[in-house]
Order: C-alpha cells, then structure tokens, then sequence
C-alpha cells in the first residue's frame, strides 16, 4: 500500500512541477494601470483552502474539515474565487495546488489556507496530505511554495494561513526527527526587492496558528481555535489584513488562556482590505474613540440618542454581521437610558469579536447595569480579554484607580494577609507605607501594574468580589 501511494505521489510531484515550470516561462506582470487599480479594488481574489482529516497513517484530525469550509463560505461571501480541497488523496491534492498556482498568476490577492497535519526537517515545512506515508517521498514543501507564488506573481497580494501545528505519533521521528522539533519551523518573507519595479507596492504575510516549534490545539468544538477566531473577523468589514491578523492572534491567547500564542509575518507597502470600510452616519454620530476605522470617534458623553439611535438601527438592519456597528447602536441605547437593550447589543458585538464591547460589557457586569445585581468576577475577566485583545480603555478600567481608600476595612485586612502568606509582610497591620511597599513588591513578581489596590490587583488575589460598590457604566 504504501509503494503504490509513494508511486502515485511521484507521478502527481512531476506534474506539478511541470505546470509549474510552463507556466512560470510564460507568465507575464499585470500592467502598472492594473496595479494601481489593485490596490483600492482587487479584480481577482484567488484562495486554494484546505482541510485534511480523514488521515490513514496517522491520528485523524477532528475539526480540519470543519475549518477548511467554514473558511472557505466565508472567502466566497468576500469575493474570492475558491478552489476547495477537503480529504483529497495526494494526487488530487497536488492537482488542485497546481491549479491554484497557475491561477495565482493573474490574481491581484492570493490566499493559501491550509488545516491539518503538518511537520519540519531542517527549518523546511511540510504539509501532509491524508495518505501520506513514513516511506513516501516528501510532502507538500510549505517553504517552495511560498517562494513559488512569489515568482510567478510578485504584485500581488499574498497571504498564507497555516492552522496546522499538531503532534504527529513517533512512528515518524526518524523522518522528521520530532524529539527536537516538534510544531513548524519560521519561514521567511520573500525578498521585497523584488517588487522593487511594482507601482503597486508588496504585501505578504505567512500566519501561523501558534508559535514556531510548538503545537496547535484541533479545538474541542466545531473548529480549531485559530480558525474559530479568524471565521470571526473575516466578515467584518473595515478591518485592514495586517490588523486583523492581530485581531485573531489576541482572540486566540484569550480563548486558549495563553496556551497557544499564535505568529504572523508582515511584509507590506501598502494597505489591504477583505472588505472595504464604509463610514456610516452611525460612525459620525456614536463610533467609539478607540476604533480601527481611522475616524476620530465619539466621546460617550457627546452621543446623542436622539440621532445617533435611529442612525444606528438602520445601519444595523443593513449590515447586520457588523460588530461595530452594534456596538455603536449599543452606546446610542445606553445613552438613551435603554439599559436592556444596551446590554445586548454590547453581547452580541463582544461574540462576534469586538473589544470595545467587551470592554463595555465588563465596565457594565462590575456596575450592574441592566442587571439584577452586580456580576463582579465575569466583568473582570470581560475586562483583562479586553486588555490582552489591545484595549486601552480596559487596561486603564484595571489599573488607573488605586481603591485602597474605597474599600472596606475588613478587604484591606485580607489583602494582607495574601501578602503575609507569600511572606511580602511578616504580620497583617496597618494599611501603612510598609504594606504599600509589600504590595508594590507582589504587583512586580506577578507582572502586575504598580498603582496602588488596583482592579487588576484584587482579581489576581482572588479579591474581586471586595470591590466596592459606586462604579458607573461610563
């Protein structure tokens, strides 16, 4: 069995390599009125996608078909032109990437996506297909490829997605010596003197589900968590590429609590977008100051509900996927003294990705508004995502307030005696200038702010519940 799929894999290389090399000879760049054209509206998008699963040699994976199509729809609804590969033998495989290489050459955003079993030798990358053997010859060379695509085209915009970090059995270490290199290798960007003659400037990134040499999880739901996180963000319109990939990247440190630590290259001159952004009426009048649209935003304070919450709802009703928008209706509500509503407007746009309203859901949860009583823990952990996703607002809610002098006595005695156990202080006393310094001392060994009894500060204590009441929605 193994002889026949090494002979099939032989035979399926060679004609890859051959598409390859016919139709690098005779391509020719798009011309520089072309280019200029790509930049603000790409004519042709082009994505190979794939997921492998049903493995026959090694451990199956459960979510790869999962991700391949998931990712996939979401391409489709963007524009792309799809050439999908789920569970395809090697033949097929190398098949559907020659096409999309010989594609690539005329496409002004090409996209590679890749979920399954992937392994290195030697700072190379490979990328198995399902009935990949220990005695066949190599896999998908992930580095080539790369290097490929940019000769065959180098304007044009290039993205690589490799969701594909997983363990593979020991039966395979003496092929990719695993004991020392487990995960994938770093690969290089290519040469962007390359694109020196291009009007219209470089852009590449190579985006890995988690950090050289470590391992991915597959997910315990319907998709992988680097995957899970990127069908999120793909939809939202506005997001320029290189932002969103750090989007996904903190999304996944969060929903992983800090396990999987996901890496992106970027090699760019220029911006790039999935989904041009459109400045609605609703942005002028209720968009958060923190935003990634580029506008200057609106203070909470200056939001007038009583244009912003009919322009908001009707920017909601035709563009209903859009994150911020909903968070934008959700700050009209909130001004308007519609709580409820605010409430679930702030929930729906923090599922579907938005920090702002994660950031406000958390202010609110600690405040309790829109709420029967106060949700102290889940509103600090709303708030530390918030932080870890880049939120300034979320970093200043944990740490701009010193509260030693707002909360109880009796949470001042316990606060010492967290510091009495890690022998910060040799007895609890006085909330003096020793106790203070014990506390400064705890806040540096646990990579926390210095700035006196902060939120933060009393959640890593286990204090939150202590916080004192008074804190407002905005």
């Amino acid at each position: 069995m193994q002889t026949t799929a090494s002979s099939g894999h032989g035979i399926a290389m060679k004609i890859f390599i051959l598409i390859i090399l016919i139709f690098l000879s005779n391509s020719t760049h798009t011309s520089a009125s072309t280019n200029i054209l790509s930049i603000r509206s790409p004519e042709k998008k082009i994505a190979v996608v794939i997921g492998n699963s049903a493995y026959k040699y090694v451990s199956p994976l459960k979510n790869t078909a999962n991700d391949a199509h998931g990712v996939s729809n979401q391409l489709r609804n963007l524009g792309f032109e799809v050439i999908l590969s789920v569970d395809d033998d090697q033949d097929l495989f190398f098949s559907k990437i020659a096409r999309f290489v010989d594609s690539s050459k005329t496409a002004d955003v090409v996209l590679f996506y890749y979920a399954g079993h992937g392994a290195q030798r030697n700072n190379r990358n490979y990328l198995l297909p399902i009935d990949y053997s220990v005695g066949a010859a190599d896999p998908l060379d992930f580095n080539q490829l790369v290097q490929t695509l940019q000769t065959a085209n180098p304007e044009s915009a290039k993205i690589f997605i490799v969701d594909a970090c997983r363990n593979l059995p020991e039966a395979f270490a003496a092929k990719f010596g695993f004991d020392e290199q487990r995960g994938l290798a770093r690969v290089t960007l290519p040469d962007s003197a390359e694109n020196s003659g291009s009007t219209g400037g470089y852009f590449n990134i190579i985006a890995f589900s988690t950090a050289a040499g470590n391992t991915a999880e597959d997910g315990k739901g319907e998709n992988s968590p680097y995957t899970a996180s990127l069908i999120k963000y793909l939809p939202q319109r506005g997001i320029e590429v290189a932002e969103l990939f750090r989007m996904v990247a903190a999304d996944v440190l969060v929903s992983t609590q800090s396990t999987q630590r996901p890496e992106f290259l970027v090699q760019t001159s220029r911006p790039l977008y999935f989904a041009d952004p459109i400045v609605t009426e609703c942005d002028k009048l209720a968009v958060e100051q923190e935003n990634y649209m580029g506008l200057p935003g609106v203070p909470f304070e200056d939001v007038d509900p009583r244009t912003a919450v009919p322009a908001c709802e009707n920017a909601v009703r035709a563009e209903p996927t859009s994150s911020r928008l909903k968070n934008n209706l959700g700050r009209a509500y909130e001004r308007a003294g519609r709580l409820e509503d605010a409430m679930r407007l702030y929930d729906e746009s923090h599922r579907a990705g938005n920090v702002q309203a994660t950031n406000a859901l958390g202010v609110a949860y600690i405040a309790g508004c829109g709420l029967p009583s106060p949700l102290l823990e889940e509103g600090v952990e709303l708030l530390i995502s918030a932080k870890l996703r880049g939120s300034r607002d979320a970093l200043a809610s944990l740490t701009a307030h010193d509260l030693a002098n707002h909360v109880t006595p009796q949470t001042l005695k316990q606060v010492m005696f967290v510091l009495q156990k890690a022998s910060y202080v040799e007895q609890v006393g006085q909330w003096d200038d020793q106790a203070k310094n014990a506390l400064e001392r705890y806040q540096r060994e646990h990579d926390l702010a210095v700035k006196g009894l902060t939120i933060e500060t009393l959640h890593a204590m286990k204090l939150h519940g202590k916080l004192p009441k008074g804190f407002k929605c905005h």
